[in-house]
């Protein structure tokens, strides 16, 4: 593929990418308004507690089968057909053992309804294990409209369904909308994606394919088994120290913030990969390449989320209603936490697409032992908020460590990747600075026209500041319009 054609089909996947991004984050935001007024923080607890489990056993499921076929260059059929058997074999292994851990998973957060909120929702395994295969395909071949279309679908039929069981099942049983939604998304998914398959697989398998398979992915199985420790233990804890309507508010607050305000942390996921699995020879492009990734995804988390954590006691209130509120200040350590995350993060698909995948898994181990060492003490002294301050702690060591190693793999100084991010980051904090100004002399008091005039000035104010003092970027973002618009009419 010439340089052009890889630079103007990265492009527009990353605004596809964005696009769906933004439109599921919406719809998203939607369903949860209504489920947060109709159930109750025990419910998102009970589901919290199950999806534990089930998120910790799914990342051991593709084995970095995903990145391994977007780099393979010969037989791709067969590596697809060989790593569609291998996955269904791990699908059927991780179900039985979900199954098996269920009763203990209900005696270890001391509620019995767990037990069988756990062993349905496992049925998901099956479900998103049949769909790695063809997403990756349609990575490789960079079909991200077509990902935009079924995002949009499977998020359709998710929320219709959660909302439809929430309304029509009794109190007692509500918490069923919630695992009814996740597992439709799943199959809907699995359904849906098989039709654009870009390959004709078969029931075939080779046995030197997946040893290739298993020789790339083997340090994403040690990265899976650091970050289902990192990403479980604050809800572990959680869970067992302060109880299951606890879990209720801090999942609430981290789902919130992972999934509906952080669209820069996984706008870019995947499109890089492909980019610079290609550009791994060049190191002088692998950087403006990534100097561009960075740069986009400071821009797209930093004003989101410093801007949620200035309004999140009058957002919350407003538009979830008072029972959320002692979610509020997990809630805004949790904003700091995935602003740092988005920016973090954005070395993995670098180190992946460069051949240095245990990079990776050193940058998790770092991260998990900051938030070991922290996380007790914080919570039995402050609680949920404790938990949220661990993990963001552990977050900005390894941010630290993270950008050490990325500015020897694309030949640059440190302190070159955090003049990237300084921008944008300066620009959100004079848009915090004038939000927090407006709350205590012209907006006092809760109420939806306060929140709104929070929202549209805080927005004034950061795209003015960023005109000021880059208008370069401006002209940048215009010309990504052209393209997107210019290839989606």
């Amino acid at each position: 593929m010439e340089r052009k054609e890889l630079k103007e089909k990265a492009v527009t996947s990353v605004l596809w990418v964005l696009l769906s991004e933004v439109l599921q984050r919406f719809l998203n935001i939607g369903v949860r308004v209504v489920l947060a007024r109709i159930l109750f923080p025990d419910q998102f607890g009970l589901i919290a507690s199950a999806t534990v489990v089930i998120g910790s056993i799914k990342t051991f499921s593709n084995l970095g089968i995903p990145y391994a076929m977007v780099q393979r260059k010969d037989r791709v059929e067969d590596t697809g057909s060989t790593a569609l058997v291998l996955l269904s074999f791990i699908a059927t292994f991780n179900y039985l053992l979900a199954f098996f851990l269920a009763p203990y998973t209900a005696f270890f957060f001391r509620d019995e309804r767990v037990e069988l909120i756990l062993k349905v929702l496992a049925l998901s395994i099956f479900f998103n294990s049949a769909a790695i295969v063809p997403d990756a395909f349609l990575g490789r071949e960079f079909k991200y409209k077509i990902r935009f279309y079924l995002d949009v679908i499977c998020n359709i039929v998710s929320g219709s369904i959660s909302i439809g069981l929430a309304l029509f099942l009794s109190e007692e049983y509500r918490v069923w909308a919630l695992v009814g939604g996740a597992i439709s998304y799943d199959l809907t998914n699995a359904i849906l994606v098989w039709k654009y398959i870009p390959y004709k697989l078969r029931l075939f398998f080779d046995w030197q394919i997946a040893r290739d398979l298993f020789n790339y992915g083997k340090y994403f199985i040690g990265l899976s088994i650091v970050m289902y420790l990192y990403s479980n233990i604050d809800k572990f804890t959680v869970g067992r120290i302060l109880g299951i309507t606890a879990l209720g508010y801090y999942s609430f607050a981290y789902n919130f913030t992972y999934k509906i305000v952080g669209i820069g942390l996984t706008v870019f996921s995947g499109v890089p990969l492909v980019v610079y699995s290609k550009l791994q020879d060049d190191v002088l492009s692998l950087r403006k390449a990534y100097f561009r990734t960075l740069k986009y995804a400071s821009l797209l988390s930093a004003p989101l989320l410093l801007g949620a954590f200035i309004i999140a006691p009058e957002f919350i209130e407003v538009v979830f209603g008072s029972k959320w509120l002692p979610a509020v200040v997990p809630f805004q350590v949790l904003c700091i936490f995935t602003w740092i995350r988005s920016i973090d993060t954005t070395t993995g698909e670098l180190y992946a697409g460069t051949g240095r995948p245990k990079l990776n898994q050193t940058m998790g181990i770092i991260n998990l032992c900051g938030v070991a060492v922290t996380i007790y003490p914080l919570a039995k002294a402050l609680g949920t908020t404790g938990v949220a301050l661990s993990v963001t702690i552990g977050r900005l060591i390894t941010l630290y460590f993270n950008f050490s190693k990325c500015a020897e793999v694309i030949e640059c100084k440190i302190t070159e990747l955090f003049r990237v991010v300084f921008l944008t980051t300066s620009a959100s904090f004079v848009m915090v600075a004038g939000v927090y100004l407006l709350k205590i002399t012209l907006l006092q008091g809760v109420s939806m026209l306060n929140l709104l005039a929070m929202i549209l000035g805080g927005a004034v104010i950061f795209l003015s500041v960023l005109f000021f003092i880059n208008k370069e970027l401006f002209f940048e973002l215009k010309e990504l319009l052209q393209v997107r618009f210019k290839k989606t009419a």
